[in-house]
Formats: structure tokens, sequence, C-alpha cells
């Protein structure tokens, strides 16, 4: 493939990247964001502008697709590359250090930094930020780096299709490595209190005050280019989501009450107590799935208990309803996917990321169907639009991001022939709900910034 493959709105984001040295653009899924930056990068190396690139991302986009682009776009193979895995020494001295463009995943970035100031230089001119919304917390140690030496920095081009996946608190870190604090100003506590007020009397939640939402957009206006695939792409769309509600007995609920309110849960000889309300509401989740683990170890395999089988049942009745048709799962606890074998056996593959077999297997429909945590298929897996238009959602995930990203898999993707089905498997009246009530508030966040954001190019193109 060449620059004659190139799309003229990807075409229009290239020239939209050279023309301004900080910018990101927001572009949805599938519209092709790496190939356009790469595509900046070999302009800029040819008239003298870039001398060396970083490529930050996460890991499996870092490892997989972005030398993928490289190797397949022809403007782009002689783009000299390399990518860096680990935080060995040994692997800083295989490290080839004249290579134009390295690519790293942001797991490394603090020990990347590092090993350049120990050095004393910082020899990217030019900065990459893929899903630039993974350095959205200003506390975090990521955003925190690089801040350090953003000021090396001649250019810094974000990419993302989600800006503000939770809240619009979360554009304060990523104008900053944009514009150092001039548009939203110089600290997030300075950004909160102007333009947001807090709803609770411990101050933990913040919305913004009137008019300010039309405030940010507008500063931000001139940084950021907005494409969402509906107004470029032909697509297949997808039915309204199908909402299966479960319940469960009244004795169960009793033990949900129980838990949300007491932090305290006894299921037979088992006694569970939790002392901090993010850690009641993780077990809330365990609960409305199916399962509650019984320690507090983070090890891969620790015990659980099962409690009810309701929203196995759902899934049987999903997976009769498709007839046939390969289902994507997205679940959210490892139990979830552990009782899904156990119940259907060879009808449901668990996803590995190591399976370099998967991605073909499940185009030709010979997997069934599979079952994946959305940290696992969110980023950097692409091609099961061509295997199954079913996705179903056996756990929501807290994050908007991970949510959008997941259906991304199958909705809405270029290849996609068909119109696609959702399904969302909720327990009645719990924290189920509550996530599901905030992804779709989230979202409609989301789209509103973006529209705007389209709206207002236009008017200044």
């Amino acid at each position: 493939m060449d620059r004659t493959n190139f799309h003229r709105y990807q075409n229009r984001a290239v020239n939209f990247a050279l023309r301004r040295p900080y910018c990101a653009l927001w572009m949805d899924m599938g519209l092709g964001k790496s190939v356009v930056a790469l595509t900046v990068i070999k302009r800029l190396f040819e008239v003298i502008e870039s001398r060396k690139t970083l490529i930050v991302a996460p890991k499996r986009v870092a490892y997989n697709t972005w030398p993928n682009e490289i190797k397949k776009w022809d403007h782009l193979k002689d783009l000299d590359f390399q990518v860096i895995k680990s935080l060995s020494n040994k692997d800083r001295e295989v490290t080839r250090w004249n290579a134009d463009v390295h690519i790293i995943n942001r797991e490394i970035i603090p020990w990347w930094v590092d090993t350049w100031l120990e050095d004393g230089e910082w020899p990217y001119d030019t900065v990459i930020l893929d899903e630039s919304s993974g350095f959205k917390d200003p506390k975090g140690k990521w955003f925190k780096k690089l801040k350090s030496v953003r000021y090396k920095m001649d250019r810094v081009i974000q990419l993302t299709g989600t800006p503000i996946s939770t809240s619009l608190l979360g554009v304060w870190a990523q104008a900053y490595l944009l514009d150092q604090g001039r548009r939203l100003g110089p600290t997030f506590n300075y950004f909160r209190q102007r333009y947001f007020r807090p709803i609770d009397r411990e101050e933990r939640l913040w919305v913004p005050k009137q008019a300010a939402k039309t405030k940010i957009y507008k500063l931000l206006s001139d940084l950021c280019l907005t494409m969402k695939d509906t107004d470029y792409l032909e697509l297949p769309g997808q039915y309204p989501p199908n909402i299966l509600t479960v319940d469960i007995s009244s004795k169960l609920r009793d033990k949900y009450r129980e838990l949300e309110r007491e932090f305290l849960f006894y299921m037979d000889e088992t006694k569970i107590k939790v002392n901090f309300a993010a850690e009641c509401r993780m077990k809330l989740m365990q609960f409305c799935n199916g399962a509650i683990y019984t320690d507090k170890s983070k090890a891969a395999d620790r015990p659980w208990k099962e409690i009810h089988n309701e929203k196995l049942d759902a899934l049987e009745e999903v997976l009769d309803g498709a007839v046939g048709n390969q289902v994507l799962i997205g679940y959210k606890f490892k139990s979830d996917a552990v009782r899904m074998k156990k119940r259907f056996k060879d009808k449901i593959e668990i996803f590995n990321s190591d399976d370099s077999t998967i991605e073909k297997r499940w185009n030709e429909g010979k997997v069934g169907n599979l079952a994946a945590h959305p940290q696992q298929m969110g980023f950097g897996v692409d091609g099961f639009q061509f295997g199954g238009f079913h996705i179903c959602w056996f756990g929501l995930p807290d994050s908007l991001e991970l949510y959008q990203q997941f259906n991304k898999r199958i909705i809405n993707r270029q290849g996609q022939s068909r119109k696609a089905f959702q399904h969302i498997i909720l327990l009645n009246d719990s924290v189920d709900t509550v996530i599901a009530r905030n992804l779709k508030s989230h979202g409609f966040s989301q789209l509103e910034l973006m529209n705007w954001m389209k709206e207002d190019i236009k008017e200044r193109r």
C-alpha cells in the first residue's frame, strides 16, 4: 500500500499535524491514526525538521501495531525503527541508538527517561503519544516523567479516540504535555478550581461549572483535530443494545445488601470483610457476576466461591440465540473465564494473546465463541471484525475507553460487513446498573466534546 491508498481525511490529518508542532489527533478507532502519524514523521525526516522520534504506546500496540504499519505501507518501509521491550540493562546494550524511531510501551517510560537523563541528554525532538488518554492522571508516573522532559521536545503528537474516558478533568494532563499549561493552567489544581466545583463534602467528585465546558473546548480547539468514523466511513452500524437483566433470590439479595451496607458477607462457612468503599465495590461486582474471591491476595489462582449462575444462564441464552454465529464475550474477573469454560466447555475458548493462530481461526469460524478481558483485546488487536458480529458483555468495565475499544473489535470497524449485535448482561438493581449508567453518561460527555471540536473546526476552515 502507498500514499495513493490514503483517504482524503487522512491527508487532512497529516497536514494538520505538520502545521502544528504540538497537536492532538482525536480520531475514532479504525481511521488510521498510526499511519497518519508515521507519514508525518517520514515527512519531517525528509525536510530535516526532525532527527529522532520516540513513539509511546500500550504494550501490544507498541510491539505489534506500529511495526506492522511501517511494514505495510510502501512509503514508510525505509523508516529505520527499533522496538524496545524491557527494562534490563542488557536490552539497553543491544539498543540501536542510531535508529531514527524508537518504539516503547508506556510502562517503561520512567526507566527510559531516567536512562537518558543519566547520560545528560534527551535525543528525541519528536514524541508520539498513542492512546494519550493513558496520560490523563496528573499524579501518575508516566505523566510526571514526560512532564520533566517536555521542554526538550520540539514536537508532540497525541493520538486517541477516547480523550475523556471518565471525566473532562482528564484533559488537563494531556493538554499540559502539548502546551505546558498555557491554555488550561499551569497546575491541575488551578484547572480544577477554575472550571469545576465539588458536589460532595469530601471534595472527591467534581463537575464543570456553568459554561465551563464550552470555555475548555474553545481553549483546546486550535490544538485538536477531531474525526468521527461515521463522518468518513460507510459502516453497517449496530442494533440497539440487547439488555438482559437477571435477578437473584431474596436470600441472596439480602446478602448483597448486607455486603453493600455492612462491608461484610457470610456464605456457609465463608466470611468476607472489607474495609474500604472501593474494595467493597469490587466485591459487589464479583457478586453480580456470580463468584466472589475469598481472600485479599492478588494471585492469579486465588480462591473464590461461586454464589449464583444467573449470568451464566443468560449467556447461554445469548449463545443459543446467535444460532451458530460466533460471539465475542467480555468478562471482568478470572473466575468468570474459569466458570464459563467449565459450563460451556468447547463452546467457548479463552483468549490467549500468545496464540498467534487465534485471529485466523476466528475468521474461519473455527473458534466457536471467544471470551476475553477487555485489557487483553482493547488495544492492538485487529481483524476480528471479519469473523463475527455479536458481542456480549458478561461483566462491564468501569473504563469507557476499554468499553469502546473492546466493542470496536466487532462493531463499526472497517471490514465489518454485518450490522452488529451487542448483548449486555446486568444484575438488576446493583452496581452493574450503576456502571452501565456511568458508561452511557461518560460516552455522552466524550461525544459532546468531539462533536463541539468538529463543528468548531468546520467554522475555522
